[in-house]
C-alpha cells in the first residue's frame, strides 16, 4: 500500500509537471531554471521567417566600397537578403547608423520582394556624429526583424580657426533653407548657435548634428555657445553659481564636461584630436557693489578654462563690455583663451564694426585676435527674402570652420567690395491716416500730408534713439550717451517741435552701458515711460523701465520682464513684450511696478500690430492708428552682386494690411 501511495502520487506529480510545462511554455518558458526538474519540452514549431539578411556595406558616391568618410560626405548604404517564400511578401527596410549621436534611423520604407535574392540601397550625406559607428540594416515581416551590421567612421572635419568677419546671433537657430538665403544674400559669415546649458532660453529642437553638417557645408563659420548658471547676486536668474569660490570652480568644471559633451554630439568636436571652442554666455550682474560675486565668477571662469584646456577644447567667454567685469577674467589662473564683448552702439549692420574701442575692457587684455564684439542688439534685418531678429556682431578672434571643404567653400564666396547705405530709417510713430512723424539718421521730421512731404522738427544735433509726438503740442525726444555725455537725455517740446529743451536724464551705470532705447511712451504731458533693452546675448531678453510723472524732469526705475517694446493705456495698464524671442506677452496693472504673463486671448494694441503686417513682411516697425491705419518701416539688404546695398522705406496701410503704399522718404542733412 505505502508503495503504491508513492506511485499514485508520482503520477499526479507527472501529470501536474506536465500541464505546467505546455502553460509555460505559452507564458514564455516560465519552468525554465526549475531545481530538478529535467523532463522534456515538446513545443510546436512556429512558422520560419521567409527571409535572411545577407549582407551591408557602403561605398562612396562613385560606388567604391568605403567604410571611412567626412560628415558631409555622400554615402551609399547597401543592403541585401534573400526571401525563401514562394510568393512576393512585403517587408520593411531600415537603415539605422548607431555611434556618438544614438542610434538614428536614416531611412525605412517598405517594399514587395520577390522570391530569390534582392538588394536595397539609401544614399544620403554622413551625419555629423564623429568616431566609430555601426551601420545596420534591418528587415522586418510582420514585426519580426533580422539585421546584419558593419563597422564605419565619420571624422568631422572641424578646426578652430581666427576668422575676421561679420556674425550674427540669434537665440533659436535657423532653418537650413534660411542660412542658405542668407549666406547667398547677407554680408554675414558666421552665426552663433546656443547649444544647451541649463539657461538656453530657446528649445532650438532643430539644431542636430545634420543641421550642423549642412550649414558648415554652406560655408558658414559657427560660434558655439553655452548657457549655464550666471552670477550669484544676479537679479535676473534662477540657476546661480554658488558664492563660494570653491564650489563655484567645481561647477565649472561641470559646466566645461557637460559643454563638450554636447558639442561633440552634434558633431562639433574634431574626431581624433577632440577639440572645439566653446563661449561662456555670462551676462551681467551687479557686481560693482559686491566683491564677492565677483571673485565667485572668476572662480567659475578660472574652472571653466582649466577643464575645457584639459579636454583639448579652445576656451572663451561672453560678457557685457562693462556689467560682466571681463576685465578679472584677464587675472585669473587660467585665463579664456577669447572673449566676445557685449557692447552696442547702433541698431543696424555696420561694415565698419571692429572688436576694439569697447568701454570697460582694457586693451591690454585679449590683444593677439581673441576678440569678437556684439555691436547691436535686437534688430530685425531683410536679406533676401528672409526676414529674423538678430544681434550683429563683428569677429577677430577664434570660430569655429569645416575645414578643408568650409574653407573651399567660403574662399569661393565673393566677399562684398562696395557698400551702398540709403537714408535710415529707425523710429516711426502716427497720429492719424495723414499725421506722422519717423526718425531718419538721428533727426525727427513731420508730416501732416499722408507722407507726402516732411519738415524736420527736432533739433539739430541729431543723434536721436526714440521720439514721442503725444499730439500738436507736446513731444519728447531721447539722444542717446557719448563719452561727453554719458546719460540717456530727454528732450521736450511744447509748442508742436518748434523749439526744444532738454529736460532730464538717466546716468549710465554698469548694466545700462551699451543699453538700447527701445520704447518711449506718455500718456499724457506728464506721465510717461521709458524701456530700454540691455546690452545681452541673443538668447536673453533683458530690459529696464523707467517711470517719469514729471514730463521727463526726473525718471524712477520700474520693473521689466523683458527688452521689448511696451504700450501704456493709462496710467495703470500697460503691455510689454518679453522673452528670449520677444514674442510673449505681459501685462500690468499698477503702471509698471509688477508685471503678469498676458492670457492667450488678451487683446493689446501690440498684438494689434502684428495681425496690420498683412503682405509687409519685411517691416521692422509698424505703429497703428485703427484697425485699419498702419504705417510701417521697413529695412531691406541685399549682398548679392559686387557688394552690399541696404535701404529703408516706409509705408502706409488704409485697409488693414491688406495693400500697402510706400510714401516720400525723409532725406537727413
Amino acid at each position: 500500500m505505502k508503495t503504491r501511495q508513492i506511485d499514485h502520487r508520482l503520477l499526479w506529480l507527472g501529470v501536474g509537471l506536465g500541464l505546467l510545462l505546455v502553460l509555460g511554455s505559452a507564458a514564455g518558458h516560465a519552468l525554465e531554471g526549475l531545481p530538478g526538474v529535467y523532463l522534456p519540452l515538446i513545443l510546436k514549431d512556429a512558422p520560419p521567417i521567409p527571409f535572411e539578411v545577407t549582407g551591408a556595406w557602403t561605398t562612396d558616391a562613385q560606388d567604391v566600397p568605403d567604410s571611412d568618410f567626412i560628415a558631409g560626405e555622400t554615402i551609399k548604404f547597401f543592403g541585401s537578403g534573400l526571401s525563401t517564400a514562394t510568393i512576393p511578401i512585403e517587408v520593411t527596410l531600415s537603415w539605422y547608423v548607431d555611434g556618438a549621436c544614438g542610434k538614428l534611423l536614416l531611412n525605412r520604407t517598405t517594399v514587395t520582394v520577390a522570391p530569390g535574392s534582392f538588394s536595397a540601397l539609401h544614399t544620403q550625406l554622413a551625419p555629423a556624429c564623429s568616431g566609430e559607428q555601426e551601420y545596420i540594416f534591418q528587415l522586418s515581416y510582420r514585426g519580426s526583424p533580422r539585421e546584419v551590421s558593419t563597422p564605419l567612421t565619420i571624422t568631422n572635419q572641424v578646426a578652430v580657426e581666427v576668422r575676421s568677419v561679420p556674425a550674427f546671433d540669434k537665440c533659436d537657430n535657423p532653418s537650413v533653407s534660411q542660412m542658405a538665403e542668407w549666406w547667398a544674400e547677407s554680408p554675414y559669415w558666421a552665426a552663433n548657435i546656443y547649444i544647451g546649458g541649463i539657461h538656453r532660453g530657446c528649445d532650438n529642437l532643430d539644431l542636430t548634428p545634420e543641421w550642423v553638417t549642412a550649414v558648415l557645408a554652406q560655408g558658414w563659420t559657427l560660434i558655439p555657445t553655452w548657457v549655464g548658471p550666471q552670477a550669484p547676486c544676479s537679479p535676473y536668474f534662477s540657476h546661480l553659481i554658488s558664492y563660494d569660490p570653491v564650489e563655484a570652480y567645481q561647477q565649472g568644471l561641470a559646466e566645461a564636461d557637460d559643454a563638450s559633451a554636447a558639442a561633440a554630439g552634434l558633431g562639433l568636436t574634431s574626431y581624433g584630436a577632440g577639440s572645439t571652442i566653446i563661449y561662456y554666455d555670462m551676462e551681467g550682474y551687479p557686481g560693482s557693489t559686491d566683491p564677492e560675486c565677483r571673485a565667485a565668477v572668476s572662480a567659475f571662469v578660472n574652472g571653466w578654462t582649466e577643464r575645457m584646456h584639459a579636454l583639448g577644447n579652445t576656451a572663451a567667454m561672453y560678457g557685457g563690455a562693462c556689467s560682466s567685469y571681463i576685465n578679472d577674467w584677464a587675472r585669473i589662473p587660467n585665463v579664456p583663451d577669447d572673449v566676445w564683448i557685449a557692447a552696442w552702439y547702433t541698431d543696424e549692420y555696420d561694415p565698419e564694426a571692429n572688436v576694439w574701442d569697447v568701454p570697460c575692457v582694457s586693451s591690454d587684455y585679449w590683444v593677439d585676435q581673441q576678440r569678437l564684439r556684439q555691436y547691436a542688439g535686437d534688430i530685425k534685418e531683410t536679406w533676401g527674402d528672409v526676414t529674423m531678429a538678430i544681434d550683429a556682431d563683428v569677429t577677430d578672434g577664434e570660430l569655429l570652420v569645416w575645414a578643408p571643404d568650409g574653407a573651399a567653400v567660403a574662399a569661393s564666396r565673393a566677399e562684398p567690395i562696395e557698400w551702398q547705405r540709403g537714408p535710415s530709417v529707425t523710429g516711426l510713430g502716427a497720429l492719424s491716416a495723414e499725421q506722422a512723424w519717423a526718425l531718419v539718421d538721428g533727426h525727427l521730421f513731420w508730416t501732416a500730408d499722408g507722407g507726402a512731404s516732411w519738415l524736420e522738427s527736432g533739433p539739430a544735433s541729431g543723434g536721436f534713439q526714440a521720439a514721442v509726438l503725444l499730439d500738436a503740442g507736446n513731444a519728447w525726444l531721447v539722444s542717446q550717451p557719448s563719452p561727453t555725455e554719458p546719460a540717456f537725455t530727454i528732450w521736450r517740446s511744447m509748442d508742436g517741435g518748434e523749439s526744444w529743451q532738454t529736460t532730464g536724464s538717466i546716468p549710465l551705470d554698469d548694466r545700462l552701458v551699451g543699453a538700447r532705447v527701445v520704447a518711449l511712451d506718455f500718456i499724457n504731458a506728464q506721465q510717461g515711460w521709458l524701456a530700454l533693452r540691455l546690452a545681452s546675448s541673443a538668447n536673453f531678453n533683458l530690459g529696464a523701465l523707467f517711470h517719469t510723472t514729471d514730463g521727463g524732469l526726473t525718471w524712477e526705475e520700474r520693473s521689466l520682464p523683458g527688452g521689448g517694446t511696451i504700450d501704456f493705456l493709462d496710467a495703470q495698464q500697460g503691455w510689454t513684450l518679453a522673452g528670449p524671442e520677444g514674442d510673449q506677452l505681459y501685462r500690468t496693472q499698477d503702471g509698471g511696478i509688477t508685471w503678469q504673463p498676458a492670457s492667450t486671448g488678451a487683446q493689446s494694441p501690440l498684438r494689434m500690430a502684428d495681425s496690420l503686417l498683412g503682405s509687409l513682411p519685411a517691416a521692422v516697425e509698424i505703429s497703428y492708428v485703427d484697425p485699419l491705419t498702419a504705417w510701417a518701416i521697413t529695412r531691406t539688404g541685399d549682398c548679392s552682386g559686387q557688394g552690399c546695398v541696404t535701404s529703408s522705406a516706409i509705408w502706409r496701410t488704409l485697409d488693414g494690411g491688406g495693400t500697402w503704399q510706400q510714401v516720400t522718404l525723409p532725406s537727413a542733412p
